[in-house]
């Protein structure tokens, strides 16, 4: 539980502070899912643009990977069997 606190960091300090941008509440508070974002203003954000990409690309390889271990599997149950 100890673990979880450290993570959690005032955005507006971080904002100000570290990235030396102005943090605007109404653009800071909003959340979504996908793509992932964590605005400072509307035109700051801390996610790093490269983090949208490689969710989807490690998503990709993990469904591509998966069909063709299933693929695998089912020409080997094939040729067993015969």
């Amino acid at each position: 539980m100890g673990f979880v606190h450290v993570l959690q960091w005032n955005k507006e300090e971080v904002c100000e502070f570290i990235h030396e941008q102005q943090y605007d509440p109404e653009v800071g508070q909003a959340v979504q899912l996908f793509p992932l974002s964590n605005k400072c203003n509307a035109e700051y954000d801390l996610m790093p643009p490269y983090v949208n990409p490689g969710i989807v690309a490690l998503t990709v390889l993990v469904v591509l990977s998966l069909y063709f271990y299933r693929r695998a599997v089912a020409r080997e149950r094939a040729d067993s069997a015969e």
